[in-house]
């Protein structure tokens, strides 16, 4: 982790209960992504560690294997529900709509910000477009989000 700081851990295959492979754009133009495992009893944000914070898909392959896990192809995963679009719209745009019609109530001007929930529409719309799920035997493989 970082460039002057290594770490070992060990970790029981028995408590790792989920792996996320995270790449960004950035990470993306480099060829790398990240491999993180919610370990039961874990430490940090919600029991999330860096298996391998910068790491080339063959790498990723390797740590894999050894986890007993593979990689999910993103052209056989299927979309989610359509009704998931109204959640991430309710969680985009709810709160930021009733601001707006709270301080229309004080002043009609508030409601030239109106045009301001356009773009997180259109992210809630994403969202829904790039969340996609395939279940594999006793493993569920899950992708969300347009950058990552």
């Amino acid at each position: 982790r970082g460039l002057f700081t290594r770490s070992e851990a060990i970790v029981s295959l028995t408590r790792i209960q989920l792996v996320a492979i995270d790449d960004g754009p950035i990470r993306r133009r480099f060829g790398w992504s990240r491999l993180r495992a919610q370990v039961l009893g874990g430490e940090g944000a919600g029991g999330r560690q860096d298996i391998a914070p910068f790491a080339r898909a063959h790498e990723l392959d390797r740590l894999l294997e050894v986890l007993r896990l593979e990689r999910s192809d993103p052209d056989d995963m299927e979309p989610v529900a359509k009704g998931h679009v109204w959640r991430a719209l309710l969680r985009r745009v709810l709160a930021p709509s009733l601001m707006i019609l709270g301080a229309a109530y004080a002043t009609p001007l508030a409601l030239l910000a109106s045009p301001l929930l356009a773009p997180l529409i259109h992210a809630a719309l994403l969202d829904r477009r790039h969340h996609r799920y395939r279940p594999a035997s006793d493993l569920l493989h899950v992708q969300r989000g347009v950058f990552g």
